[in-house]
């Protein structure tokens, strides 16, 4: 050991420590960061497939063929498009089936860009006949 020499670290060797110290710090944050972002998007897209479930089954529920589109709320749009494919049996002997294609989309901004879901169906569709009258009295 030479004299006059204190044991120690370097201002130079502290300096390399602290700058190797603060990357790896900033490399931790940023996986943390986008970790959170894309836990915040698959919540979306779930939300998304819920909400376009949900538009399907109103539109299969009562098919109206036609073009529809709306604000879903929460930053969501929706669209829905529904068109006869087919039409089965002859009125007035048997009732008219049709087979319906349903297109929904749910569309929402998420990160500067577009983002959307979609879900396709066909169902065939046989309107109840009317109720007939109670018989008069």
């Amino acid at each position: 050991m030479r004299r006059g020499v204190e044991p120690g670290f370097t201002l130079i060797e502290v300096l390399v420590a602290l700058t190797i110290a603060m990357l790896v710090l900033g490399v931790f944050a940023a996986a943390s960061m986008e970790g959170i972002f894309t836990v915040h998007e698959s919540a979306r897209v779930e939300e998304a497939l819920v909400r376009a479930r949900s538009r399907l089954a109103l539109s299969e529920a009562r098919p109206v063929e036609g073009d529809f589109r709306g604000d879903d709320g929460d930053g969501f749009q929706w669209r829905v498009n529904t068109r006869v494919l087919d039409q089965f049996g002859k009125p007035p002997d048997q009732a008219l089936t049709t087979l319906y294609d349903t297109t929904v989309w749910i569309s929402w901004h998420s990160g500067g860009r577009f983002r959307d879901v979609r879900l396709d169906a066909e169902r065939l569709f046989t309107p109840l006949p009317a109720p007939a009258a109670p018989p008069r009295r």
